[in-house]
């Protein structure tokens, strides 16, 4: 008689993975189910990016940009405004609109992603790409959903953690 060597897992084995995958499937699934922490994590990088573009867009135009941060009383909103004429300091309107949403500014906070903590604001950008700010400090900060955004005065660098 001719004997066949047994191939595949034993009852055993399958059951020891199901039940692995089990432990993981119920640990990792809770943190991916929160939309919450995506949206506050988008809305700093939102923010973030934000500020780099309105920086930009004031070398690249010749235009002062504002940057205008409001705390309260709602969770948070800020908003970008472009002078009016190029050299008269009003700053009169939303010219730059939202990456996100294709509206213009201001833009409001989702849930769980508050702007607070706003210092030294509002900054304006002015044509060489410094931030200027009414306290004439060195650093102006906001604290966007558990993380801080500084912007430098001197050569108007946006940085986050």
């Amino acid at each position: 008689m001719k004997q066949y060597e047994q191939q595949g897992f034993t009852l055993t084995e399958l059951v020891v993975v199901i039940v692995i995958m089990g432990i993981l499937a119920a640990s990792a699934l809770p943190r991916f189910m929160d939309v919450q922490i995506f949206e506050s994590r988008a809305f700093y990088e939102e923010v973030l990016s934000s500020l780099r573009y309105a920086q930009k867009m004031a070398v690249g135009t010749g235009c002062q940009i504002e940057v205008t941060v409001i705390t309260a009383p709602a969770p948070g909103s800020y908003s970008l405004n472009r002078e009016t004429g190029c050299n008269n300091g009003n700053f009169t309107g939303a010219a730059i609109t939202n990456l996100r949403t294709g509206n213009a500014y201001p833009t409001n906070a989702p849930d769980g992603a508050a702007i607070v903590n706003a210092v030294n604001f509002p900054i304006t950008f002015n044509r060489l790409g410094q931030a200027i700010n009414a306290g004439a400090a060195q650093t102006a900060t906001v604290d966007v959903g558990g993380r801080t955004i500084t912007i430098w005065q001197e050569t108007g660098l946006v940085t986050g953690p």
